[in-house]
């Protein structure tokens, strides 16, 4: 009697083998949504990126280690939320999560600011910027700083649409330590000289608030220099200061300044040619410390420039110790100089010919130069003179201080930065990568700033994974990813099953 086909070996042997592949595809399943689950809950990772960008520097972990107050980090959405913005937020989440981890005075709380408004109400009323589901606030105490998930992060202009670096680490240390700090370093704009505002300089203000400072203004006329302020900007100014002429010698604005540098401060100075002429009290005041603006006047180089015209000129880094005490760093860490670049910008003439190490404890040197193709324009566009200019100047006051503990002897220093173009500081020029204004103000504030700067820690690149093919080759790889692979398996298959029918 023939036997049906399901009580064949064919069948027994089929039945098993199909038995064992399901089964080990059910617990494949299993375990695959198991760990899923579990390592989303407990943000089980590892970071593979070049940059290390989800694991804490040491930098940041020395800085903060010193904070002994508690700090909450608030996100204003649930945490499913923040780790499906795969192309911002998850950065900032997981740098939060981290410090979190590192240190047990850091809290992290999720609140929707949908959903809990009144929650919010006390840091809305409170800042004149909007919180949104993807705001981040680090709070301290009964102080708070409110950031946008784009303050984590270095864009490539200022549209602030296409990020190339992760800067969150500097972000939050800038605010622990702001929030923490007894004393927190303050800069100061000037205003009431129709200025340019931190307001209106948005990135130079990002700047310092990302260095570790505190930023605000003041109007010299009416108030006084704070003991924690390290430097003052002058920024673009177009009437005059105050001066000997003051009716009241409270209102006596270069005074100020004058005793604000008396106590080891830090002046920067950033005018422009049309305008700088009509400042007659604050030149008169620069002149003290060595230098002046050649008003009227600006340069043009069309060898050395970024502009058909020539105005935007590039700067010679200069070869003397002193003058590269602003980009000492840039130099060490760097194996090439970024460019760095200003625009309509006006000579600042050195008055002082003597060698710095011998003009007594005053000095001036050059930290920025035109090249020597630079040709100098009136305000009638004719050429006057050719030849290298100084761009930026660094005056140092230098006060012995004595070290009865030691035979070496120590000196504490007074600064004077002077640009003739506030061009260099502006949000184009500071927020283009490919310059490097940015790392210069960085390094005057290591110079001239007397603290600690957050600017020791630096950001992230994100890892370059564009694909660079043209489309023919695309259309290839897809065929061959969709055609090569079932093909294998194909071949393979008839391979099999014509062996098993020769056996």
């Amino acid at each position: 009697m023939k036997k049906s086909f399901f009580q064949s070996k064919k069948f027994k042997y089929g039945a098993v083998s199909h038995g064992i592949t399901a089964l080990v595809i059910i617990l494949a399943v299993i375990l695959n949504v198991l760990f899923s689950n579990l390592a989303s809950r407990f943000r089980w990772y590892s970071d593979m990126t070049n940059s290390n960008l989800f694991t804490l520097s040491e930098e940041i972990k020395t800085m903060v280690s010193g904070v002994e107050a508690e700090v909450k980090i608030m996100f204003c959405a649930d945490p499913d939320e923040l780790m499906e913005d795969a192309e911002y937020l998850q950065y900032v989440f997981k740098t939060a999560e981290n410090l979190a981890a590192e240190f047990d005075n850091i809290k992290i709380e999720y609140h929707d600011v949908v959903k809990e408004y009144n929650f919010f109400k006390k840091y809305a009323e409170t800042t004149s910027s909007k919180i949104y589901t993807t705001s981040v606030i680090i709070e301290s105490g009964t102080e708070f700083r409110l950031l946008q998930k784009e303050d984590f992060f270095l864009f490539t202009d200022e549209t602030r649409t296409t990020a190339y670096a992760y800067n969150g680490e500097k972000k939050f240390a800038a605010a622990i330590l702001q929030l923490t700090s007894s004393d927190t370093p303050l800069v100061l704009f000037t205003e009431q000289h129709g200025e340019t505002l931190a307001s209106d300089a948005a990135t130079l203000k990002s700047l310092f608030i990302d260095a570790g400072f505190m930023v605000d203004t003041v109007n010299l006329a009416s108030e006084e220099i704070p003991d924690n302020c390290r430097i003052v900007i002058i920024n673009n100014p177009k009437y005059d200061f105050i001066g000997k002429n003051a009716e009241d010698e409270s209102k006596n604005e270069i005074a100020k300044l004058d005793r604000f540098l008396d106590g080891l401060g830090a002046l920067m100075v950033f005018a422009d040619y049309k305008s700088s002429g009509d400042l007659v009290n604050l030149n008169e005041f620069l002149e003290e410390w060595g230098i002046s603006f050649n008003h009227g006047t600006h340069l043009i180089d069309k060898e050395h420039s970024l502009s058909a015209t020539g105005a935007t000129i590039l700067a010679e880094y200069e070869e003397k110790a002193l003058g590269q005490s602003f980009y000492y760093d840039m130099i060490n860490n760097l194996d090439s100089m970024p460019r760095t670049a200003t625009k309509n910008s006006m000579p600042v003439n050195i008055l002082w010919d003597e060698d710095p190490s011998e003009s007594g404890n005053k000095f001036v040197v050059s930290a920025l130069s035109s090249y020597d193709t630079a040709e100098l324009l009136d305000l009638s566009g004719n050429v006057t003179e050719k030849g290298k200019q100084s761009l930026m100047t660094l005056s140092c006051d230098r006060i012995i201080v004595n070290n009865e503990n030691s035979s070496q002897t120590d000196y504490i220093y007074s600064y004077v930065v002077a640009c003739g173009s506030p061009s260099f500081v502006s949000n184009e020029y500071l927020t283009d990568n490919s310059l490097g204004n940015a790392d210069i103000i960085y390094s005057a504030m290591r110079a001239v700033g007397r603290e600690h700067l957050v600017a020791d820690i630096e950001y992230k690149e994100f890892d370059n994974v564009k694909l660079t093919i043209t489309t023919a080759q695309a259309t290839r790889w897809t065929v061959g990813i969709a055609v090569i692979p079932p093909a294998i398996v194909a071949i393979a298959g008839i391979i099999v099953r014509i062996k098993r029918k020769n056996t």
